[in-house]
């Protein structure tokens, strides 16, 4: 009976202990990702609490923290590669004014279609 308790004790010591990983198929309940988070912020908060006394530190935090900003790719367009950044932005503005035109009048386009429909009507098909 001392001999079964021990081996029960064995068995739940090593499922207690043992690391379980999540598979991608898993969820993970949000009571977690929440602690989760809160660690994270407390690890955050220490890490600027020592900054704060480090001027020499802080910047190159700031520095590391700081988006990379790299050369921007070409353009590539009906006439080859534009680098200018001038250059760019007017390409970028002839595309956006081709591409959304304003709104037209109904009007416009109805008379556009009765023009289109007389021409039609007035047209000598060799009959």
């Amino acid at each position: 009976m001392v001999r079964q308790f021990e081996e029960d004790v064995k068995k739940a010591m090593a499922a207690a202990t043992k690391v379980k990983t999540i598979s991608h198929r898993e969820r993970i309940p949000d009571y977690i990702k929440e602690d989760i988070a809160d660690l994270h912020n407390l690890q955050w908060e220490k890490k600027i609490e020592q900054l704060d006394q480090d001027q020499s530190a802080l910047s190159k935090m700031a520095k590391a923290l700081k988006p990379k900003s790299g050369k921007k790719p070409p353009l590539k367009n009906e006439t080859g590669i534009i680098n200018e950044p001038k250059d760019k932005t007017e390409e970028f503005t002839n595309y956006f004014e081709n591409t959304f035109l304003p709104n037209k009048p109904a009007s416009n386009d109805l008379e556009k279609f009765a023009n289109a429909i007389n021409g039609l009507a007035h047209t000598d098909y060799g009959d």
